[in-house]
């Protein structure tokens, strides 16, 4: 069949520990990522709500292996680690959504170092699938967000957020 569309968005909780030694930096995020599974749809009438599913429900329940391809380290957050959750019951929609701390590369040209222009970025990828069974999509509207109280004491955080598509091709056996 076609893949799986996960649809993603994150909102950054905060930033930090900009590094120019080991090139990298602190973020802690949420990652949340909505998909349908039509094996998980129920009998009745639309617009039922959400249900919060067991633990032993959740273990049950496929979901997208979502890596950040330019982590060094990574790590969920206590309660938080991702229980997913029926959004859409008669239509089998999920919503996963996972509190994380990660320490991101972050390649830098410190050519004109103190006075350079930084971009850092998130990547997003399927740990062991291909996108003939898995394909990350932005949600619609502002799929990258941050919060209003984020500062970085040595570093002026600019407003511009991209979300592009970088699926790449990679040879494999």
């Amino acid at each position: 069949g076609p893949p799986v569309t996960v649809n993603c968005s994150l909102y950054i909780t905060s930033l930090g520990s900009v590094e120019e030694t080991s090139m990298d930096y602190k973020a802690t995020l949420f990652l949340r990522q909505r998909w349908s599974d039509e094996r998980l749809a129920l009998a009745g009438p639309a617009g039922l709500g959400w249900l919060d599913l067991s633990p032993e429900a959740a273990a049950s329940v496929w979901k997208p292996d979502a890596y950040f391809s330019n982590e060094k380290t990574a790590a969920p957050h206590a309660g938080t680690a991702g229980t997913p959750l029926l959004t859409d019951i008669k239509g089998g929609g999920v919503s996963y959504l996972a509190r994380l701390s990660l320490t991101l590369d972050c390649p830098m040209n410190l050519r004109q170092f103190p006075a350079d222009v930084v971009t850092c970025s998130i990547y997003l990828e399927s740990y062991s699938m291909s996108t003939r069974d898995i394909v990350f999509r932005w949600s619609l509207g502002n799929p990258v967000e941050n919060s209003d109280q984020i500062t970085i004491p040595e570093f002026k955080l600019g407003d511009k957020i991209l979300h592009e598509d970088c699926t790449k091709n990679f040879s494999t056996g």
